[in-house]
């Protein structure tokens, strides 16, 4: 799955250092971004993956077994950022960050 394979790739390296660090990467936020974790329930037409809440719990579970932070951070962002404009925004507060996020 892809979620467990750019976990054991791209943040399983570094998440001593972002700990030692007390911060997460800026590679590691593209990342998200760029595999569609940031945007999983966001539709389609909007640039999002479209996928259902079940899926995109199971991309957090799998970040979670390599860094419980990096999948707290995804899920809020999904859960809480994404589905507040989803669920309640206008349709032209949705065209326009929907596709940012």
């Amino acid at each position: 799955n892809m979620a467990r394979q750019w976990a054991g790739d791209e943040l399983k390296p570094l998440v001593r250092d972002m700990d030692n660090e007390c911060k997460t990467r800026p590679e590691i936020i593209k990342g998200l971004f760029d595999c569609g974790f940031m945007g999983m329930e966001i539709p389609e037409e909007f640039g999002g993956a479209g996928m259902n809440f079940t899926s995109a719990i199971l991309v957090v579970e799998e970040l979670s077994r390599i860094d419980p932070s990096v999948s707290i951070l995804v899920d809020i962002h999904n859960t809480l950022t994404n589905n507040a404009i989803r669920f309640w925004g206008s349709e032209s507060l949705q065209s326009k960050w929907l596709p940012r996020l």
